[in-house]
């Protein structure tokens, strides 16, 4: 998570996606993977919900000081990655992430 955390103090969150994205899971070597009736995995990729609660936060903080216009490429950016990624099967765990970092960030 060291390379992942300096990424997203650098805002480069499209490459910090990329980096959670490359490591399907933080498990054990050996465990088994949790999956739904239908075989698709309920874990989500290693550093995942890192890296939106990380684009929400400087959604909110850009909106709150630059206005909407300058906020609204790093909401389409999270808005995409929630699409892609969260799902009733994880508890939407990342929407959930996402919330809460915004929540931190409102005055």
């Amino acid at each position: 998570h060291i390379v992942l955390e300096g990424l997203l103090r650098l805002s480069e969150f499209d490459e910090a996606l990329a980096l959670a994205l490359a490591f399907p899971r933080n498990r054990p070597i050996g465990a088994r993977d949790a999956s739904n009736a239908d075989g698709a995995s309920l874990e989500l990729p290693c550093g995942l919900q890192l890296v939106v609660s990380a684009i929400s936060a400087a959604a909110t903080r850009r909106q709150a000081s630059m206005g909407d216009a300058s906020a609204h490429p790093l909401w389409k950016s999270l808005a995409r990655v929630l699409d892609a990624h969260d799902a009733q099967g994880s508890n939407f765990a990342l929407g959930a992430a996402a919330v809460r970092a915004a929540l931190r960030q409102a005055p």
